[in-house]
């Protein structure tokens, strides 16, 4: 398997094939800003915050879509997506999405 990053990384709690995947949650639309280090100030500002741009329109009127970024629990991922309209509680990170075409977000 290719390296994606943080993406790509081992984590007990995301769907595995193979594994009970009970209790994960399943979301039908997700919009991904995520990238590895997305955390930092640059990476956020140069890099994951025009991403979001290209949708914000869209994001801002449909609610139900949430935003994957790298750390939903990280301060100025929350503050820096507050700004634009976007609650913290529309955040996923990483460690609650799979690779695996077999699963959906």
């Amino acid at each position: 398997m290719e390296d994606f990053g943080a993406i790509a990384r081992e984590d007990p709690t995301r769907c595995q094939p193979g594994k009970d995947n009970t209790g994960l949650k399943s979301y039908d639309r997700v919009y991904t800003i995520s990238q590895a280090l997305g955390t930092a100030y640059y990476h956020l500002i140069a890099e994951n915050l025009p991403r979001l741009m290209l949708m914000l329109p869209e994001l801002i009127k449909e609610t139900s879509i949430k935003i994957h970024v790298e750390s939903a629990s990280d301060d100025l991922t929350k503050q820096a997506l507050q700004l634009f309209g976007i609650s913290p509680d529309r955040l996923i990170d990483v460690g609650q999405v799979t690779t695996s075409p077999w699963f959906r977000v």
